[in-house]
């Protein structure tokens, strides 16, 4: 986040979205550091971070969150249905 910052014009606009703590993925894996977890995807390990609802403020300082939202989707997946979360934010410089 602090180079997105960094090369944001001013005035500039952002989107940026993060997995939240209401995906079906959230607690599988292996538990890095709070809400970090290592996972298999496609075949590869993977690192997920998920964050509750509050926690990506932490990381726009100095910037306007002009929109946010928390979107659960529920949705199939080769297959079977799946759902996932996310914490959707547009921010402005």
């Amino acid at each position: 986040m602090e180079e997105i910052k960094r090369v944001l014009k001013p005035e500039g606009l952002c989107l940026v979205n993060f997995l939240s703590i209401y995906d079906e993925g959230y607690g599988e894996g292996k538990e890095l550091n709070k809400g970090e977890y290592l996972q298999m995807e496609r075949g590869a390990k993977v690192i997920h971070s998920y964050l509750d609802l509050e926690e990506g403020e932490k990381y726009f300082e100095g910037l306007n969150i002009l929109f946010k939202e928390s979107r659960i989707l529920e949705r199939m997946y080769e297959g079977k249905k799946i759902r996932q979360a996310y914490v959707d934010y547009i921010l402005c410089k």
